[in-house]
């Protein structure tokens, strides 16, 4: 798989294999990406060379979706020495990142054959029952206000079963990612309520506590380390 940042404009990333131009239909197997602003260009293409090392590599469209996905939060971030992203800029990525986040939806949706995620299991089953080492799977939290997860299982481990208070225990976290501030790209610390994203909202103490809406610093969410952070009402508990 070609990937961006080498001789290809950077605005379509093959999905498929060269040599492999069009799906079975007959359609071209691109995942195709907006025009990336030309002030974070150098910015991204740095990061697609240091997630991709090799130009071509194995990778499924999902996988390729998501790791797009993360590079454009990167571009984000703030860089020690180097002026903030501007805010059409990162309107725009914004943007990107929304519509990111619905195709990868619907790719775990659309595709669960190719991702071998199995069937839908109730609750009422372990888990030993259900998933196995290696597997990809999904989950969807909350019905209302639901939060889409893509899943694998890494490993497995022997253990004594707790009962009481410490009857589920977390035995590892993933890094968060620096959601910026919407109004400068600083590091947020809170987000406003009523948003299915944090991204949308999210703020710094500084701007969050300058009244520019209807909601007080002290009624925002704080930005915690779960992919539900910002959704409905929830706090991290």
């Amino acid at each position: 798989m070609a990937l961006p940042g080498g001789e290809e404009e950077a605005g379509a990333v093959p999905a498929e294999d060269e040599e492999d131009e069009e799906d079975e239909e007959g359609e071209e197997a691109d995942i195709e990406l907006p025009p990336v602003p030309a002030e974070i260009q150098t910015r991204f293409l740095e990061l697609v060379q240091a997630a991709f090392p090799d130009k071509e590599v194995e990778i499924t469209p999902l996988d390729l979706l998501q790791k797009l996905r993360d590079i454009f939060t990167q571009v984000l971030e703030p860089v020690p020495g180097a002026p903030p992203v501007s805010n059409q800029t990162r309107e725009e990525i914004q943007e990107m990142l929304k519509e990111f986040d619905t195709q990868i939806m619907l790719m775990r949706l659309l595709q669960p054959r190719e991702l071998n995620i199995p069937q839908e299991r109730s609750m009422d089953i372990t888990l030993d029952e259900a998933l196995k080492v290696g597997q990809k799977f999904t989950h969807d939290y909350d019905f209302g206000s639901t939060t889409y997860l893509g899943l694998k299982v890494l490993g497995e481990r022997e253990g004594v079963a707790h009962k009481g208070s410490k009857a589920i225990q977390v035995l590892a976290r993933n890094n968060p990612p620096v959601i910026p501030c919407v109004e400068c790209g600083q590091p947020a610390v809170v987000c406003e309520p009523g948003y299915y994203s944090a991204w949308e909202s999210a703020l710094c103490e500084k701007c969050a506590k300058k009244e520019r809406s209807e909601w007080s610093y002290e009624e925002m969410l704080p930005i915690v380390n779960s992919p539900r952070t910002g959704v409905c009402g929830y706090t991290g508990d």
